[in-house]
């Protein structure tokens, strides 16, 4: 089982780009609405962050400095800071409630999709991609073209048990 910092992790690379849909809907804006986020985040990533927020959306939304976090990633998803923020207050969510953890584990274990595609790099680095654990529906596709002087280093996929 993945801890609740990784969990952590996971949620706020998924979750602060869809979180505006997913308040308003909330609010029940609308099957449009949903519409709209399932073709710009496509369908797999639309599907992972409504899972991933059904379960940890409202303890976020109940604790004061969670509500805080969510309503700044909202302003600002691409702030560095804002996910940080995000990051440790689904952490704190996560180590308070094991089954939670539990619940979350398994939403991710069954949704984790990773797709990287690299095209035209030029001198860059490409670091680490490490995924512990068991993941029994794990698409990983890697499509390369014109990569120049570049560095990429490391998928590391590792079935613990």
């Amino acid at each position: 089982m993945l801890d609740p910092v990784s969990l952590a992790v996971i949620a706020a690379g998924i979750l602060p780009k869809a979180l505006p849909y997913l308040i308003k809907l909330g609010g029940a804006m609308g099957d449009s609405l949903a519409e709209k986020a399932r073709i710009d985040f496509g369908p797999e990533a639309w599907d992972t962050a409504k899972s991933i927020w059904s379960k940890i959306g409202d303890r976020l939304l109940n604790r004061p400095a969670g509500q805080i976090a969510v309503d700044d990633i909202i302003k600002a998803p691409e702030d560095g800071d804002n996910v940080a923020s995000l990051r440790k207050e689904v952490r704190k969510v996560l180590e308070e409630d094991p089954a939670l953890t539990a619940d979350l584990d398994s939403v991710i274990k069954d949704r984790i999709k990773v797709d990287m595609t690299l095209q035209n790099v030029v001198r860059s680095e490409v670091t680490g991609i490490d995924l512990e654990g068991e993941f029994p529906n794990i698409d990983l596709k890697m499509k390369m073209g014109d990569v120049t002087d570049s560095k990429i280093r490391g998928i590391v996929i590792k079935k613990i048990g």
